[in-house]
This record gives C-alpha cells, sequence and structure tokens, in this order.
C-alpha cells in the first residue's frame, strides 16, 4: 500500500510539472508584443503623447523624450542632430531591439496597424 502512495504521488508530482512548464511555454509564445516608443527632437516642453499616433491595438505602453547631444540617451541610438520633424524609434519591450525608425507619424501608425 505504502509502494503504490508513493508511487501515485510521484506520477502527480511528474504531472504537476509537466503541465506547469507546459504552460509557461505557451503563455510566453502566445504574448502580445508591447513596445517603447522613443522621440528625439529639438525641444520637448513637457511630456505629452505623439500628436496624430493611433494606438488602437494598445502595443505601446511606453513613452521617453529626448533631445538628440542633450542627457541620457539609449546607446543604441546614436542620434545628434534632427532637422524639424521629431525621429521616432520604436523598441521592442521583450527583446530591446529596434523595430522601427521613422519621422513620419502616419508610417509608424502603418507599421503599427500591420
Amino acid at each position: 500500500m505504502n509502494k503504490s502512495i508513493n508511487k501515485y504521488l510521484y506520477y502527480l508530482g511528474t504531472g504537476v510539472i509537466l503541465f506547469f512548464a507546459l504552460y509557461i511555454i505557451a503563455t510566453n509564445l502566445l504574448e502580445k508584443t508591447y513596445y517603447t516608443l522613443y522621440v528625439n527632437e529639438k525641444m520637448t516642453g513637457e511630456f505629452r503623447k505623439v500628436e496624430g499616433l493611433e494606438d488602437s491595438k494598445g502595443q505601446i505602453n511606453m513613452y521617453n523624450y529626448n533631445v538628440p547631444g542633450f542627457g541620457l540617451q539609449n546607446k543604441k541610438i546614436n542620434v545628434l542632430v534632427t532637422k524639424t520633424a521629431p525621429l521616432y524609434i520604436l523598441f521592442n519591450q521583450k527583446t530591446q531591439e529596434i523595430e522601427y525608425v521613422t519621422d513620419n507619424v502616419k508610417k509608424l501608425n502603418e507599421y503599427l496597424r500591420n
């Protein structure tokens, strides 16, 4: 009887561990992609949302504003000066890689939709 209880507990524990591992793998694969948007422009008076940006899926959950050549900046971004239009840099939060760079909000909207 003691052996059958130990065998039952062994199989139960193994099943729980396997189920948990499969659950972690499945949630990691099905996780929604989130982005960080860096906005490089000459001068920013206040932190504000980007005008004209349509993020209907809610993929961008963090905004950072940088003045090129001034202050702390991400080491992957090497921009000294932007002309008149701000430069939008979209980072994948999971991999911390640059996904898309543009100076046009409409092109950024198209990228987020697709």
